[in-house]
């Protein structure tokens, strides 16, 4: 069951991670993730503590957000905001804003790319493919 934090200032619906009292249903993983969906009212101040080297973003789905010292404006449908690695993160909302706050430790996997296919190998890729093509792609 999906964590709930709520106060005067926000709601963090904890997937996986925790946050305050409140912990996230998804446990016991290797890259220790933390997946937070935030609801924070206008001029309030989000803060969190996050593992050294996580790599971590924020997916701004609506509002505008201060990171750090940094205002991300002009929000229209979403934004991805990379943040630098670091243990003390500080979102502060200019106007009511949700977002979502994901991280987790880098795993270190090569990456090869083909498409919307994502896999760690070049022969993976065309195997995907090939799969895809024959139905056979995720077949549960």
């Amino acid at each position: 069951q999906v964590g709930i934090y709520k106060d005067e200032e926000k709601i963090v619906k904890i997937i996986a991670g925790k946050f305050k009292n409140q912990e996230g249903p998804e446990k016991n993983h290797n890259v220790e993730p933390i997946y937070l969906h935030v609801v924070l009212n206008t001029n309030k101040d989000f803060k969190i503590d996050l593992p050294d080297g996580h790599n971590s973003f924020v997916y701004l789905l609506s509002g505008e957000l201060k990171i750090g010292t940094v205002e991300h404006k002009k929000v229209k449908d979403s934004t991805l905001i990379l943040l630098n690695k670091g243990r003390n993160l500080i979102v502060k909302s200019i106007k009511k804003s949700e977002f979502l706050l994901i991280a987790g430790k880098p795993i270190g996997e090569t990456i090869a790319r083909g498409g919307p296919f994502v896999m760690n190998t070049k022969e993976e890729i065309i195997q995907a493919v090939e799969d895809y093509k024959n139905g056979k792609f995720a077949k549960y």
